[in-house]
């Protein structure tokens, strides 16, 4: 998964993103594929974010040589019952490198 930016000089420039989501069985990660060996990372440096009870939130926070933009929000359309009760979000998350 990615998102295509466009800049000022009309160059496009593809971002990989991960979300956290609820499937039928609980907590599941999708992410870019040159995202893998990161994902460990990702998931522990948004951690305080997926355990904070805003679910209405945008954040930044850094990994290594990147930075990760982030929003929070009810995930409305939640297919795990239990999280749905326990007011279950979505994680969406843009990986951009510092450079």
């Amino acid at each position: 998964m990615t998102v295509e930016i466009g800049s000022i000089t009309g160059e496009v420039i593809d971002i990989p993103v991960a979300v956290h989501d609820w499937g039928e069985s609980g907590a599941r990660w999708t992410a870019h594929p040159s995202l893998s060996q990161k994902l460990k990372g990702i998931i522990v440096a948004v951690d305080p974010y997926m355990k904070s009870n805003d679910l209405n939130s945008r954040f930044v926070t850094p990994l290594g040589d990147c930075m990760i933009y982030g929003s929070k929000s009810p995930d409305t359309n939640c297919l795990d019952s239990r999280a749905a009760k326990r007011g279950a979000f979505k994680l969406k998350l843009a990986i951009i490198p510092k450079d």
